[in-house]
Order: C-alpha cells, then sequence, then structure tokens
C-alpha cells in the first residue's frame, strides 16, 4: 500500500514538473517579429507583441522592412541577425506572391494560400483577426509563424489566436483612425488588448 502511494506522489510530481516547464517554455527566449513600415502593419506588429510577452513572458524584437521582398527574404533566412519568425499577411498580398489565381471567395483563398505556404515555405497561418479589407475584393489578414519555432514555442498558436475573429471592420477602421490621427501603435495595440481582456 505505501509502495503504491509513494508511486502515485510521484507519478502526480512528474506531471506537474511537465506542466510547468511547458507553460514556461517560451520564458527567456527571443522571437522576431518582421513588419512592413506601414500603419497597419506596425499597429498589427505592436499588438501581437504585446500579447505574446505579456502571456509567455517571450521577449519580442520587432524588425521592420521596406519591401515585401526583404521581408519574405528576413522569413527564409536561419541566420540570427537577420531572421523573422512571425509576420502579417493577407490574402491578396499573399496570392500575388504565391502567384496563385484569386478564387470566388475570401474563404477560398485562405484556404489556398494557407496550403501553398506550408507546403513551399513552411509557414503556418493562424486564424484571422476578423476584418477584411475593402480595396477591391475583400481579404483576411492574419499571423504567420515559421513552422520550425513551433519546436520552442508550442503555446503560441493558441496564444495569437485569441486574436482571431476579435477585430470587425469597425474596430479596425477606429484603430487606424487613430493611428494616422498621431496616437502611438504600441499604445493604441495596449488599448485595446485591455478592453478585450486580453492582456
Amino acid at each position: 500500500m505505501l509502495k503504491r502511494t509513494l508511486s502515485l506522489i510521484l507519478c502526480l510530481l512528474s506531471l506537474i514538473s511537465v506542466s510547468a516547464s511547458s507553460s514556461l517554455a517560451c520564458v527567456g527566449r527571443t522571437l522576431y517579429l518582421g513588419t512592413l513600415q506601414t500603419n497597419e502593419d506596425s499597429l498589427m506588429a505592436e499588438m501581437l507583441a504585446l500579447l505574446i510577452n505579456e502571456r509567455t513572458g517571450t521577449t519580442i524584437q520587432i524588425r521592420p522592412f521596406k519591401t515585401s521582398e526583404e521581408l519574405y527574404s528576413a522569413l527564409k533566412s536561419q541566420k540570427e541577425q537577420e531572421r523573422v519568425d512571425i509576420i502579417v499577411e493577407d490574402t491578396t498580398q499573399a496570392l500575388a506572391i504565391a502567384q496563385q489565381k484569386v478564387g470566388n471567395s475570401p474563404d477560398q483563398d485562405f484556404i489556398t494560400v494557407k496550403a501553398h505556404y506550408e507546403k513551399e515555405l513552411n509557414v503556418v497561418w493562424l486564424n484571422p483577426f476578423g476584418y477584411s479589407k475593402k480595396a477591391g475584393q475583400p481579404s483576411f489578414s492574419a499571423p504567420l509563424l515559421r513552422k520550425d519555432i513551433l519546436t520552442n514555442f508550442p503555446l503560441l498558436p493558441r496564444v495569437l489566436n485569441k486574436l482571431a475573429g476579435s477585430i470587425n471592420d469597425k474596430a479596425y477602421q477606429d484603430l487606424m483612425t487613430a493611428v494616422s490621427g498621431g496616437d502611438k501603435p504600441k499604445s493604441i495595440a495596449k488599448e485595446f488588448l485591455k478592453k478585450q481582456k486580453f492582456i
């Protein structure tokens, strides 16, 4: 009886240890978030950086780029000093980069780019934020992650998917109006995340 009790206690302790280590797996590490130098990209980069840092303790370094070519080159790079691990992309731009035709709907476009990026670039699309652009055909924007970082950051998709569907078109327009009005993207992002109780 004593032997069984001790075995049970040891088993429980090992489970607690595994659970604790997995929840703290991101602490003390650095992720690189790539962004284009536009109001929209700057705002969403700050939002992702704040959410990840607050939820996991991971250090986020934002790396700005002038062109999509430079951004995607960094997304493919293996060099610590120039690579990026996370970007935000929309399906219209992604279709152009993937040299794929526009589908019958934004949903179909999302399926197309998601499959292409995973197969050709080893990049995972997470769930869209919720807003769609009105210029031309509507498109979805979402966070994209390099697949190779998921080993060390297994909780990252769950953290970032908290934003899925949380920013409708009106909320997006309000956020962009604030940025265009001169408010700092980081302050706007922090206020939004607090209001939504994400941080």
